[in-house]
C-alpha cells in the first residue's frame, strides 16, 4: 500500500534511503490508523538506522528523521480525530488508581 496525502514529497525525498533497507521494523506493530502504516514504517526504519549508525557511534543530532516523524505525527493526529480519540485520554495516568479498575464510559 502506497501512502498518499500527508507530505508525499517529504517521504519520497527523505524516506527513500530508508524505505528498502532491511531492518526489524517488519516486526513492529501497526499504527493507530491504517493509512499511517507506511509513514510509521518509514519513520521506524529511519529511526533504527539513526540509532544504530549515528547515535551509538556518538552522533546525537536526531534531525535526520524529523521530517518523517512530522508527517507520521500529522497522520496519527488525524486518525485519532477520525476515531474520536482525545489526546487527554491517551495521556491520562490510570495505573495504580481507582480508575484503573473502572470500565471506560460507553459512547
Amino acid at each position: 500500500m502506497q501512502a498518499k496525502g500527508f507530505g508525499s514529497t517529504v517521504l519520497e525525498s527523505v524516506g527513500s534511503a530508508f524505505r528498502n533497507s532491511p531492518s526489524s521494523t517488519d516486526l513492529l506493530m501497526n499504527s493507530i490508523g491504517e493509512t499511517c502504516n507506511e509513514f510509521k514504517k518509514q519513520y521506524d526504519s529511519c529511526f533504527h538506522f539513526w540509532f544504530a549508525e549515528k547515535f551509538l557511534k556518538g552522533e546525537t543530532n536526531d534531525s535526520m528523521c524529523a521530517p518523517l516523524f512530522k508527517v507520521y505525527q500529522q497522520c496519527v493526529k488525524k486518525a485519532m480525530k477520525d476515531q474520536h480519540i482525545e489526546i487527554k485520554d491517551v495521556e491520562a495516568n490510570y495505573l495504580g488508581t481507582d480508575q484503573e479498575k473502572t470500565a471506560p464510559p460507553r459512547s
